[in-house]
């Protein structure tokens, strides 16, 4: 019997079991690898929860507002949703403990409304769902929706307010914010008064203050704008509704708003002008949204939108945007012009 080595003998019978365990360990290494990309990917996509990762442009309203966060996504280059709530799951969507709610039903001149009084938690808006998309860039478009000036559908501890909830809870500790673009106007309009001595103008001019003081105090330093209510085709609007859904009771508000607005030193976009002009005419869909089936008068808001953030970053906004006519590329001299007070 030839002689064998102790070494030897080992090396032979151990081969085998060194040959798995290096497949296994590699199998792992590669999982591990692949994990680890997902999870950076993932991380990279927490615009909004992230508070320094990405340059935010946030938009805050109903359902113009989020028609116009559509319309400013499709205008960017390399854009794609990362999160979407549903219509009842606000809390959670912000990553945020839902507290009971402590003041219910909400008092008569704030809202919600409709669905969301009859469902606690539950937005009244159907088409507000609140929404991010990253983009090309490390560009973030953050939406959120608020249908009234003031609102208690989210109320997180210790705040009683959607308003106070969203800025106290969750935007005052972002950073990177380019933007904050916000409106209300279109629902508080169904805070009607129910008696002669109740008047639906100054309930919506308290909230309004209430709502802009808090913007205005928890993000000194960020460039707000106001996003006026825009008309509406009264003939388009269902009979029931036409006393208090008028354009008299728009400009009213608007006119309203326009003070409180130059109160807090915050810009307006006019909306209402924009939205009565010729070529927007034909394009009302039900009375109250306006846009053809490229969705031209919102993509007409999201591009003034790009002139605030062309102001606000100079030329490094310039390769996010992905222009369709010469006409779109609006200089920097006149970007501002359009959405002063």
């Amino acid at each position: 019997m030839p002689y064998v080595s102790l070494t030897e003998y080992l090396t032979g019978e151990m081969l085998p079991f060194i040959r798995t365990t290096v497949r296994m360990l590699l199998v792992f290494s590669i999982l591990f690898l692949l994990r680890l990309k997902h999870s950076l990917k993932r991380d990279s996509e927490k615009g909004f929860w992230s508070p320094g990762a990405h340059r935010k442009i946030v938009l805050i309203g109903d359902s113009t507002m989020s028609r116009t966060a559509e319309a400013l996504h499709s205008n960017m280059r390399g854009c794609r949703l990362i999160a979407e709530q549903k219509r009842c799951n606000f809390s959670s969507y912000f990553g945020m403990n839902h507290s009971s709610l402590k003041v219910w039903p909400p008092p008569r001149d704030s809202g919600p409304l409709h669905y969301g009084r009859k469902n606690p938690g539950c937005q009244d808006c159907r088409g507000c769902n609140s929404r991010q998309w990253i983009c090309s860039g490390n560009v973030v478009i953050i939406f959120i929706g608020i249908e009234f000036a003031k609102d208690y559908t989210l109320q997180i501890f210790p705040y009683n307010t959607t308003q106070e909830s969203i800025i106290l809870g969750h935007l005052i500790d972002l950073q990177n914010i380019v933007l904050v673009i916000f409106n209300t106007g279109l629902h508080d309009l169904a805070i009607a008064p129910r008696s002669v001595n109740e008047d639906g103008l100054l309930f919506y001019m308290k909230n309004l203050s209430f709502y802009c003081s808090l913007l205005r105090s928890s993000l000194v330093s960020h460039r707000i704008i106001w996003l006026s209510t825009s008309s509406v085709v009264e003939a388009k609007i269902m009979p029931k509704y036409r006393k208090i859904t008028n354009n008299k009771n728009i400009k009213s508000y608007n006119r309203a708003a326009a003070r409180i607005m130059g109160e807090n030193d915050i810009n307006i976009l006019d909306t209402f002008s924009l939205s009565q002009k010729r070529i927007y005419r034909d394009l009302n869909m039900d009375g109250v949204h306006w846009g053809d089936s490229n969705q031209s008068y919102y993509k007409d808001i999201a591009l003034i939108v790009q002139c605030f953030a062309f102001l606000e970053l100079n030329e490094t906004v310039a390769p996010w945007f992905r222009y369709n006519s010469a006409k779109e590329h609006a200089d920097r001299s006149s970007c501002d012009v359009r959405g002063q007070n």
